[in-house]
């Protein structure tokens, strides 16, 4: 098993609740050989404006990091509809902006 990316793992908590992450090859490892299934995670690929656009009919405005930081005005506040990643947008600086 290649796992230079890790291994993309799903499974249920023992609440029964939703759990996703990546995990390291030699958990994967362990894993597969006890049987368990496992696909090779891939890296994140960027939203495209342009394919949300052609997709949904409506534009998207991508938030990330870079662009945030440099506005003067609030992009949550500002724009109708946003596309940005969990984590940026869960990071509490970022929550007490938007």
């Amino acid at each position: 098993m290649d796992g230079s990316l890790g291994y993309e793992y799903r499974g249920r908590l023992t609440d029964g609740a939703p759990e996703e992450t990546v995990i390291s090859s030699e958990e994967a490892a362990s894993m597969s050989a006890a049987g368990q299934v496992l696909q090779k995670a891939t890296p994140a690929q960027p939203a495209d404006p342009e394919k949300l656009l052609r997709f949904f009919g409506e534009p998207f405005r991508i938030i990330h990091s870079t662009n945030d930081r440099q506005q003067l005005l609030n992009l949550w506040e500002r724009e109708a509809q946003i596309v940005s990643s969990i984590d940026y947008a869960k990071q509490d600086e970022v929550r007490e902006r938007g």
